[in-house]
Formats: C-alpha cells, structure tokens, sequence
C-alpha cells in the first residue's frame, strides 16, 4: 500500500515537473466497454479513459498519464446474483502511431504502460460474502486503428493484488476516441 501511494506521488510530480519544462501537454480521452474476469467474479461496464500527454518522444509516439476509470455491474460465480464493480488505476504509457497524436498518419497504433490502481466489486449484502478490494500494479496494452472512420481500439489489462494473492485482475476493453483526435 506504501508503495502504491509512493508511486502515485511520484507520477503527479513528474506530470508537473514536465509540464513546466518543454513538453507540449494535450489532453486525449476515450469512451468504451469492458470486461473483468476476477477470482471467482466476473464484470461488464463502461470504461472512461482520460490522458495528457508529458513528453512527446517522436513524430507519432509520446508518453502520457492517465486513467482507464470503469464501472458496472458485476456477478459472482458460486453465490449468484448482479452486484457493482468499479476499476481506478493511473498509468504512465507510451502511445505510438495511430491515436498517438492528432497528426499521426499511421493506419495503426497502440500503446503499453504501467501503474498503479484500486479495485472493487460487490457487498456482503447481495453475495453473502464480504465485498473484494484489490489495490496494486497494473500492466495494460492496446492497439488502434481507423475502423469505419473513427479512430478505434482495443486494451488488456493485469493488476497484481498486494492485499490478496488470489484476486488478482484481468481486464479486456473496446473503446473509441471522441474529442481532440
């Protein structure tokens, strides 16, 4: 947990350090679906993912730091039932080609990062059981590409759990960007 919030201090410090230097900030976001599968859990819900842009590093990649917020509804395997989930990491990506930059010409693009994030799904009241917490490391990659016009993709995500061993997260998402791109 110590380390978590070491991590997250040092990623908002480096996004103002950069700020203030000679990086081009630029604010992306993008709006989709997703799926995680937990130990004995499983969810689907709507995915929220905000990024600004710290150093732009080539023609067509930079690195960022964002977020990739989700929530929705949830089951549980053994104890039936719909409950709730909501998924909060912050990640430091590098974003390449496609979808990195307004500019980019690319065809296709993706991205891969690491962070930290904070997990949790259900209640002690509709699964008898008491509610699934995970806060840990997250490891996430996508890809992008032009479908239809509109600048598309799709992410996988893995949070290793600190508070307990077996919990630990896997995610997938399908997303589009709206805004800026």
């Amino acid at each position: 947990m110590k380390t978590l919030k070491l991590s997250m201090i040092l990623a908002v410090g480096v996004l103002f350090v950069s700020m203030s230097g000679n990086a081009q900030p630029g604010f992306r976001h993008s709006l989709g679906v997703t799926y995680y599968s937990y130990f004995n859990a499983s969810s689907f819900g709507l995915m929220y993912s905000p990024r600004i842009q710290l150093f732009q590093t080539g023609k067509e990649s930079n690195i960022s730091l964002g977020s990739h917020l989700s929530g929705g509804l949830a089951w549980h395997s053994f104890e039936g039932g719909m409950n709730y989930y909501f998924d909060v990491p912050l990640m430091l990506e590098y974003h390449f080609g496609h979808g990195s930059e307004p500019s980019t010409r690319s065809k296709t693009g993706g991205f891969f990062g690491v962070g930290g994030g904070y997990n949790t799904i259900g209640d002690g009241n509709v699964w008898n059981v008491d509610k699934y917490q995970a806060t840990g490391i997250v490891v996430n990659a996508g890809l992008r590409r032009n479908i239809l016009g509109r600048p598309m993709g799709a992410r996988i995500s893995y949070m290793y759990n600190f508070n307990e061993a077996d919990y630990r997260i896997i995610g997938f998402g399908l997303f589009f960007f709206f805004g800026e791109l």
